[in-house]
């Protein structure tokens, strides 16, 4: 719920926009003035930070409950390198997103394409995040790992992508029904979002990556 409070600083520009319990930003390079661009990365910059550390707390949390590891050593120690790893992933992939759908839509491809492109690219890196706190290794390295454990774990992989669509699909249908009478949906779906949409999707893809240890149960 905190990160709200950055998300507010986005709708201050014409090119964000909330919806479906998302933020969503129009990549058009053209129209974006190079004060305006750096002014939004830097906003989006502090909110993958934040961002990074909450998801980097969720996989630990996670991890910590199914192995227990030294609480206090991970805690100052570790945790920060996770933080920082998880931020330079968050922040290199959103910077590749953005420049693709820039580019493409530049040669005049479809959006809906550029979005199908985007969506497959984010579902082969889907454990990826797990990887970086799980694995403790490089970003590259755990790339490979999210690509060896859904190689190996297929099954487990579709049943945990099924619920997390089917999850995210909730999100635009109770915004739809907020916006019948309050007109407020957008807000609503994106806090539902942010406060159990996103961490239960994490906490489920934490406990199946923690299965190719052999420490949770096939059926999770």
């Amino acid at each position: 719920g905190i990160l709200l409070v950055f998300v507010l600083f986005f709708v201050l520009f014409s090119n964000f926009f909330i919806q479906s319990g998302s933020i969503f930003v129009e990549p058009n390079l053209l129209t974006i003035t190079p004060i305006n661009l750096g002014i939004e990365l830097l906003a989006v910059g502090v909110f993958l930070l934040f961002y990074s550390i909450f998801v980097s707390f969720i996989i630990f949390n996670v991890r910590d409950s199914i192995n227990h590891v030294r609480t206090q050593y991970y805690l100052s120690e570790k945790l920060h390198r996770f933080t920082f790893r998880l931020f330079s992933y968050y922040f290199a992939l959103t910077i590749f997103f953005f420049l693709l759908a820039g580019v493409l839509l530049r040669f005049g491809w479809p959006v809906e394409s550029i979005a199908l492109i985007e969506l497959i690219v984010s579902f082969a890196l889907f454990f990826v995040p797990q990887s970086i706190v799980v694995d403790e290794r490089s970003v590259l390295l755990c790339i490979f790992h999210n690509f060896d454990y859904m190689r190996n774990h297929p099954f487990i992989v579709l049943r945990v992508v099924i619920v997390s669509i089917i999850l995210v699909l909730i999100l635009p249908l109770i915004e739809l029904a907020f916006d019948q009478f309050f007109f407020v949906g957008r807000w609503v779906s994106l806090l539902i979002g942010l406060i159990f949409v996103i961490p239960f999707i994490e906490v489920l893809k934490t406990r199946a990556y923690m299965f190719k240890f052999g420490l949770v149960r096939p059926h999770l």
